[in-house]
């Protein structure tokens, strides 16, 4: 094991070992048998970390001390100190969500504020620095507490047990959101896309009473946030995003026409939002597939982000004999699905990007690419779907090539069927979450700057 690594591990152990520490002294047990042998227990581990990290530690004691006593302090100052701390605040913090100088800000954090400046700002911008830091433990310790002082820091607990994969958990916190009469229309999004990670992974006929459930939080966002002043809307544009999920659940409910309402009272907003034309492009593929292919064809030139638009489009470009618009669309679509995928997935069968690939490797051979360039594409298609006869039969026309000559006419290309497609489980990477984390971040700065 690498020093690093056991650095890191050390620092960790060394860290609920502190947790459990405090507890003990919080309950006044701080001379037990308990509280020693924990101290013993941290002492090797002291040593194996690096300088830095002991300071960290050090300093991370001292934040357990204050959460025990309640929260950071609020001191009176007068209006030169407070000038003189809101400019030391915007600085040092500015610089640590620039990856910079984060151990500055959590020394900073520990001094007392001004009385007036909202407490759970320190607790968010701490958990923001153990974020940068890559200790998300200690990340959702923090956002604990700021949400603690005020419950519409909820969200932001949620957002970051999304972005740790922990899918159970972020649902069921999600629930403190939409029990708050008081959430604003941004919370009830993200409470709404925790509860549909949880439904994705479920069986259909598990899933649809939740679905049914997440409508009801959708619509209750949306009308939130048509009533919310547009002066006191966290997310401008926060309507799109609701809008957009909201028609994708009606779609997995089987509510096609309500869908596709939604998507057009949506694209009557947004005129060309690439993820609107999108997913009405995919509730008419099946019923009106000239409509739809328009719809991905506006989406690609307004640059959307989803694979399923360029996916559609390759396919009937590479049926028309259209071989560099469909190389270019497959290329496209593969360099998104890819991006999409998480790393855990990276080995999991996924039929459709296995055709891209093979779709890429036929539109090369007609364009007469080196016949090894355009193997490799079926080879990855083969491995994305080792089950594919068609693939298999396309692969030995490409080996059966001769030289730089083509066969002609030994294709098997189908039209790729919306039905099998696996969007129902990508939503949340075609139509990715305004990040209200990051969005907190710039307003509690925007907040420190301010104040005085």
């Amino acid at each position: 094991m690498s020093t690093a690594v056991t650095t890191a591990h050390a620092f960790r152990d060394s860290v609920q070992l502190l947790q459990k520490l405090h507890g003990l002294i919080a309950a006044g047990q701080d001379a037990s048998d308990e509280a020693e042998a924990l101290r013993a227990e941290m002492d090797p581990l002291w040593y194996a970390m690096s300088e830095l990290e002991q300071e960290r530690l050090k300093g991370l004691s001292e934040d357990f001390y204050i959460l025990a006593e309640g929260g950071a302090k609020q001191t009176d100052m007068s209006a030169e100190e407070k000038a003189r701390w809101n400019e030391e605040a915007t600085t040092v913090l500015t610089r640590t969500f620039a990856g910079q100088d984060v151990d500055a800000a959590l020394k900073f954090l520990r001094k007392p504020i001004p009385k007036g400046q909202p407490r759970d700002i320190v607790a968010f911008m701490q958990a923001r620095c153990w974020e940068h830091l890559g200790e998300a433990d200690l990340a959702l310790l923090f956002l604990r507490e700021a949400e603690r002082l005020d419950p519409h820091q909820a969200v932001c607990v949620v957002i970051l047990l999304q972005k740790l994969g922990r899918i159970e958990e972020a649902a069921h916190h999600a629930e403190r959101i939409i029990d708050n009469k008081q959430s604003t229309s941004e919370e009830l999004y993200q409470a709404a896309s925790a509860l549909l990670s949880k439904a994705r992974q479920m069986h259909p006929s598990h899933a649809k009473e939740n679905f049914q459930r997440i409508v009801s939080v959708l619509e209750r966002a949306l009308r939130v946030f048509l009533t919310t002043p547009k002066e006191k809307r966290e997310i401008p544009i926060g309507d799109r995003f609701i809008i957009t999920m909201l028609g994708f659940v009606h779609q997995l409910i089987g509510n096609k026409e309500t869908a596709l309402r939604l998507y057009n009272e949506g694209l009557a907003r947004y005129p060309n939002e690439p993820a609107l034309l999108t997913f009405r492009g995919l509730a008419q593929i099946d019923v009106d597939r000239s409509s739809a292919l328009s719809d991905f064809r506006i989406a690609v030139q307004a640059g959307a982000r989803s694979r399923w638009a360029y996916y559609f489009l390759a396919n009937e470009a590479l049926r028309n004999q259209k071989h560099l618009e469909a190389w270019a669309l497959s290329l496209r679509a593969i360099e998104l699905a890819e991006q999409a995928r998480k790393p855990r997935n990276q080995q999991s069968l996924d039929p459709q990007l296995a055709q891209l690939y093979e779709w890429l490797g036929i539109a090369m051979a007609e364009l007469g690419q080196p016949k090894d360039r355009i193997l490799e594409n079926f080879q990855k298609a083969e491995s994305l779907d080792p089950r594919n006869e068609r693939i298999r039969g396309n692969g030995r026309v490409a080996e059966a090539r001769n030289g730089g000559s083509v066969v002609a006419n030994g294709w098997r290309i189908e039209p790729s069927d919306a039905s099998k497609l696996a969007v129902r489980s990508e939503f949340h990477e075609d139509q990715p979450s305004p990040d209200l984390f990051i969005k907190r971040s710039d307003t509690s700065l925007t907040r420190l700057a301010q104040y005085v």
